[in-house]
């Protein structure tokens, strides 16, 4: 069995060797990321946006069930106050990952912001 990773700060890490050891671990989560995108891209395109609405909504809309809900609402005709309501509906799972988290992260104060980067993939 593979022994859990080390994510204390030691302190004689810089912020700079923090972020890349951040930006290392993360690496493998892009394997579940770039299928989505791509097929989002796909989806949004053929539903009659452009390659730059379909790049903001990337941008405004962190989470990818809800990138998909609105596009296919959107193309359908659904008005925006229904999008907005099965969006937050889709992302109410988040009220359960948030403090779970949070319990991991007692002692620093940006958590809070921190959670706004919260997805299925880093909670699993």
């Amino acid at each position: 069995m593979s022994q859990p990773a080390d994510h204390t700060v030691h302190a004689n890490h810089s912020p700079l060797r923090s972020a890349l050891q951040g930006v290392r671990e993360a690496i493998p989560l892009l394997g579940g990321y770039i299928p989505v995108a791509l097929s989002f891209g796909l989806v949004a395109t053929q539903a009659g946006f452009t390659t730059w609405e379909a790049a903001a909504i990337s941008a405004l809309i962190y989470a990818g069930a809800s990138q998909f809900l609105f596009v296919g609402m959107i193309a359908a005709g659904a008005p925006l106050w229904l999008v907005v309501a099965m969006t937050l509906l889709i992302n109410v799972r988040h009220v359960v990952y948030g403090p779970n988290l949070a319990a991991l992260l007692p002692s620093s104060r940006h958590w809070p912001w921190l959670m706004h980067g919260l997805t299925d993939q880093v909670f699993a």
